[in-house]
This record gives C-alpha cells, sequence and structure tokens, in this order.
C-alpha cells in the first residue's frame, strides 16, 4: 500500500502500520527461483540477492508470492534508508557490499 498522510481512524478495529522506511518489493518464487519486484514492477532481484537467495530456500520448492519492504537496520536496529540506498541501485553488488549492508 501507499501510505497517505492523515489522521488515523480512532476505531479499534485499525492498526498502525509502523513507517519502515524501506523499499517495497514483490518476491514471487516459483519453487526453484525468486525474483524481487519493485512497486514500479521494476527487477530488483541482482539489488538483493542474499534476499533472493534466502527465499527461495525458504519456500522450500513451494510457489509464493510474498508483498513486503526490503529494510536496512542500524547496529541499535533502528530502519535507516540512508544505509539503505548503498545496495539500492547496484544491479550487481559485490560480497563485500553484501556483508556491509544486510538486508
Amino acid at each position: 500500500m501507499l501510505a497517505a498522510a492523515r489522521r488515523p481512524p480512532n476505531n479499534a478495529a485499525w492498526a498502525i502500520e509502523m513507517k519502515w522506511d524501506g523499499v517495497r518489493a514483490i518476491a514471487v518464487c516459483d519453487g526453484t527461483e525468486t525474483r524481487l519486484h519493485s512497486r514500479k514492477r521494476q527487477d530488483i532481484t541482482g539489488s538483493y540477492p542474499e534476499l533472493a537467495t534466502a527465499l527461495a530456500g525458504a519456500a522450500q520448492g513451494r510457489a509464493l508470492i510474498l508483498d513486503g519492504e526490503v529494510i536496512e537496520q542500524t547496529a541499535t536496529g533502528v530502519p535507516s534508508f540512508g544505509l539503505l540506498q548503498r545496495p539500492m541501485h547496484v544491479t550487481r553488488p559485490s560480497a563485500e557490499l553484501i556483508r556491509s549492508v544486510p538486508v
């Protein structure tokens, strides 16, 4: 969902989701491979190969689709868009970049 700035409902049936400060990603696992897509349907798998590999392993041969947010956290667990920007537009991140910015 694309967030909108407005007053939240005052109703127990509603929940507020934390702003993670990340990048939306739709993961499509076909049972053997996982592809990641941006909100604008661009393939972003190359930017986050470790995430695609982990999701393919977690799918255990099953087909599934996940809609979530890729984030990077500081050492204290706070989401950081600034840190996430390092691998964001890199289509083939180095092993060092993957190690230094674990999404």
